[in-house]
């Protein structure tokens, strides 16, 4: 890797403030947004960022639909570059507790990171190339306050399509809760 490249979860700071417009246009129609939970994120990495580079992140809701804790939404993301191309795509999945759903669900076009899991996986399966990281996914399921240690758990390394590898991992908090659950990241050959 040539000059300086960007962290494969650092889509996410270029999706946040377009999260932000995307609620805040919402705000009148979701009076229950404080009650939500970043539950899932499913993150497919296009190519590597390297500055300097203009991008464009674009969001639009998905999918919502009822499940027992709550109203569970879908906001997929797409970053571009200035032509057009895409860099990096998210589904980020919310959970607003306690909240139903009016008008029955609207299921989602995809799949539902956390990056101190990733930045470990990367260490540790592909040599500190973080270029080499083509998808992250996994579930929230348990808070990590700040600061505090968390533990990464790698499963299994398996061989899949492409010559790629996928690495399942959970992620435990300091009190041995699954902060993460269903974890994987694929790596490019």
């Amino acid at each position: 890797m040539d000059g300086i490249g960007a962290h494969p979860v650092f889509p996410v700071c270029l999706e946040w403030p377009t999260a932000g417009a995307l609620r805040a246009r919402h705000r009148g129609t979701l009076t229950e947004a404080a009650r939500g939970v970043h539950a899932t994120h499913h993150a497919v990495v296009h190519r590597a960022i390297r500055p300097p580079e203009r991008l464009t992140t674009r969001a639009e809701i998905v999918g919502i639909e009822a499940r027992k804790a709550g109203a569970y939404e879908i906001t997929k993301f797409d970053t571009l570059d200035e032509r057009g191309g895409l860099v990096n795509t998210t589904w980020y999945g919310t959970l607003y507790r306690q909240v139903d759903v009016a008008g029955g669900d609207r299921v989602g076009e995809a799949p539902a990171p956390p990056a101190l899991s990733v930045s470990r996986i990367v260490a540790a399966e592909a040599g500190g190339d973080s270029e080499r990281v083509a998808e992250i996914s996994g579930r929230f399921s348990a808070m990590v306050f700040m600061p505090s240690e968390v533990t990464v758990r790698i499963f299994a390394r398996e061989k899949i399509a492409n010559g790629e590898e996928a690495v399942f991992f959970e992620t435990l908090n300091a009190e041995g809760g699954r902060a993460v659950r269903d974890g994987v990241v694929t790596l490019r050959a």
